[in-house]
């Protein structure tokens, strides 16, 4: 389990949340009495995006420890930035071999993550 990766929750997320909680409490306003529907339904577009904003915070906060996520976007956007490098073709071929074997170093620890994370080994000694 700890090497497994968790799952990312963002803009895609966070809207898919919404839309279905809109779906759901709109739903729910036949529930209620007549003299409350029209109150009730013209509040649900405004809480919405609310309670999905604030469950997918809480998802990222307490879920996924935050240094993690900060290492986990770090790790991505070196990977990006060697792919770059690797389908480059003006760069000499040492160098787009020196960034493939880099790569793969950066591919295995973004892989091992979660198991190193939780092992200690990117904590901050104090």
């Amino acid at each position: 389990m700890a090497g497994k990766s968790l799952p990312e929750a963002g803009v895609g997320i966070g809207t898919g949340v919404t839309t279905t909680l809109l779906a759901f409490l709109t739903s729910c306003s036949e529930f209620l009495p007549e003299q409350y529907r029209h109150g009730y339904t013209q509040v649900i577009p405004y809480i919405c995006p609310f309670i999905s904003w604030l469950s997918v915070w809480c998802y990222n906060r307490f879920v996924e420890p935050p240094e993690m996520a900060s290492i986990k976007g770090k790790f991505k956007r070196d990977l990006k930035m060697l792919k770059k490098c690797i389908k480059n073709k003006t760069m000499s071929e040492a160098a787009r071999d020196k960034a493939q074997r880099d790569y793969d170093e950066t591919s295995l620890k973004f892989a091992s993550l979660g198991r190193d994370f939780a092992a200690g080994l990117y904590s901050k000694p104090t």
